[in-house]
Parts: C-alpha cells; sequence; structure tokens
C-alpha cells in the first residue's frame, strides 16, 4: 500500500510543477467567441463576431501564424461581450450634443455670410450717397427730383440697417446658444473618460462597453484581443492600438503601428505571460474651444439724414 500511496502522491506533484511550468506565449492558440451583445448598440451578434475575427487577423498576419481563432462558445477559451451602459449612453450624448452644434454653427455661418454681404452693399450704397449729398450741398441744394432719389436711397440705406442690425442681434443670440452648448459638450468630455473594453485574465472575457462604429469596434477588439495574447500598453506611441487610451473615432483605419508589431514579436520571444490582472482601454473625449462673435460694427446708424 505505501508504494501505491507514494506513486499518487509523485503524480500529484508532478501535476502541480507542470500547472506552475512557466507558460511560454505564441505556442497554443487561443479561441474566442462572442457571446452576447446588448440591442442597444444597434449591431448583430453576427456582425461582431466579423468584426473579432478581422480584429484577430491582424495579428495573426504580424506573426505569420494563427493564434487568434473563432470558435463556438462551448470551445472558446475566451469570452467577448458586449456591454451596454453609461460608458456608450455618455458617447451617445457627445455624439447628439455635437451634431446640435454642427447644425447651429452652420446656421450660424449663413448669418454672419450675409450680414458680410449686407454690410458691403449698405458701405458702397451710402458712399455714394454721402458723395452726392456733399456735392449738392455746395451748390445750395439740388433740383427736385435730384432730391425726391437722394431721399429713396436714404430711404434704402436705412432699411439696410435695420436689416444689418437685426442679422447683428441674431448673430449674437446664436454665439451665446453655441457657447453654452460647447461648455456643455466640454464639461460631459472633461467629466467622462470612459472604458471603451477590458481584457479579464482571470476570467478570459473581453467585455467591450464603448465605440463609435464598426471600424471603431474592431479597433477595441484588436486591444483586447492582444491583451488576450499577453501583450501589455505600449506607452512609447500614442498611436498604437495597444496605446492605453485612444480618440473614440468613426471610420478609424485598424492598422497595426510598428510599435504593436515588435511588441507581439517580442512577446512571442518571452519566456511566459506577463500577469492576467484586468486591463483596461479609456477613451478621451476631445474638448472644443468656445467661439465668439466679433461686432461687425459697433452699431450701425438708425437713420441718415441729408
Amino acid at each position: 500500500m505505501r508504494s501505491v500511496r507514494f506513486t499518487l502522491e509523485g503524480l500529484l506533484l508532478l501535476f502541480l510543477a507542470w500547472l506552475a511550468w512557466p507558460v511560454k506565449p505564441c505556442q497554443q492558440p487561443i479561441s474566442f467567441a462572442v457571446t452576447s451583445v446588448d440591442s442597444k448598440f444597434q449591431i448583430s451578434q453576427a456582425e461582431v463576431a466579423i468584426e473579432a475575427a478581422t480584429a484577430a487577423d491582424l495579428w495573426n498576419g504580424a506573426t505569420g501564424k494563427t493564434f487568434l481563432t473563432p470558435a463556438p462558445a462551448e470551445r472558446a477559451t475566451v469570452l467577448v461581450r458586449l456591454v451596454y451602459d453609461e460608458r456608450q449612453s455618455a458617447y451617445q450624448a457627445e455624439q447628439s450634443l455635437a451634431s446640435q452644434l454642427s447644425h447651429a454653427m452652420s446656421s450660424f455661418q449663413t448669418s454672419q455670410t450675409q450680414s458680410k454681404q449686407l454690410l458691403s452693399q449698405y458701405q458702397n450704397l451710402k458712399a455714394s450717397y454721402d458723395q452726392q449729398v456733399a456735392t449738392w450741398n455746395s451748390r445750395d441744394g439740388a433740383p427736385p427730383d435730384v432730391y425726391a432719389s437722394l431721399e429713396a436711397t436714404r430711404k434704402q440705406l436705412n432699411s439696410l440697417a435695420s436689416r444689418l442690425n437685426a442679422l447683428q442681434a441674431q448673430g449674437q443670440t446664436q454665439v451665446g446658444s453655441i457657447n453654452t452648448q460647447v461648455d456643455q459638450y466640454n464639461a460631459l468630455a472633461q467629466n467622462t473618460a470612459p472604458e471603451s473594453g477590458v481584457f479579464d485574465g482571470r476570467t478570459d472575457t473581453i467585455i467591450i462597453y464603448q465605440f463609435a462604429d464598426r471600424s471603431d469596434l474592431r479597433y477595441v477588439l484588436t486591444h483586447e484581443l492582444g491583451h488576450a495574447l499577453g501583450l501589455e500598453h505600449i506607452i512609447s506611441d500614442p498611436n498604437a492600438i495597444m496605446a492605453p487610451e485612444r480618440t473614440s473615432l468613426p471610420g478609424r483605419n485598424v492598422v497595426l503601428t510598428n510599435a504593436d508589431s515588435q511588441a507581439i514579436t517580442t512577446l512571442c520571444h518571452a519566456s511566459r505571460l506577463p500577469s492576467a490582472s484586468p486591463l483596461g482601454y479609456t477613451t478621451r473625449m476631445q474638448t472644443l474651444t468656445p467661439i465668439w462673435l466679433r461686432r461687425l460694427s459697433a452699431h450701425l446708424p438708425a437713420g441718415v439724414s441729408l
């Protein structure tokens, strides 16, 4: 009986030693599956799976080997979930406010273009009017027909001045509204640095919280799959996919930088994987600068006299 007990203890020790043996990266493929997608993201699970596979191909292409492979959920070692919460909600609020600002700025620019055109028309007409008035005053008055023509011009100048003053007031109101929206946007940007995604190596789970569109989702998935491979954040290159922060951009081009490629090459020659603590990915929202309307003039005349 002693010999049997000794054999079982020896096998147990060997098993424990095998578990503690350093794991060399890039030796075994990592399978992954998209298991859940909140419907509020308005993207299907199949579409997310396509983006995840495309993201995996970026790392596979960099190494020349297939280390990341899609698999059914029951056989996957890494599970991918899309969880909708205040992070995506804040991003959508920012996008809505940005759209409102864009519309308000467009309206403001139209108003300013009209003001400049009217001001040019007013100044040209006023210069001609003043010259004629000065000429006829030097001659002790104008004939009735000329006087009537100048009077009509004076009324036209008053009409233009009224329109310009109205446009100027409208412009000031628009600027006030725009700057209020800019303040709201900047407050949202400064108070919100949403975590776009996280890879938890303890549970082998990728959770995506925030993205702009499908290409941006691919970007975040590429980052988190990099963590699943064992990559840590790259501090030296802010444009690297594995950089710790990013700006959420729609339509972005998702490609590995030289720093990303070097990092995966170095990792695959390492002796073991780094720690499996959760690694997050933070999104920074860009702030806007308030605009200030420079008045076209201090105040345009309410009337013109002969």
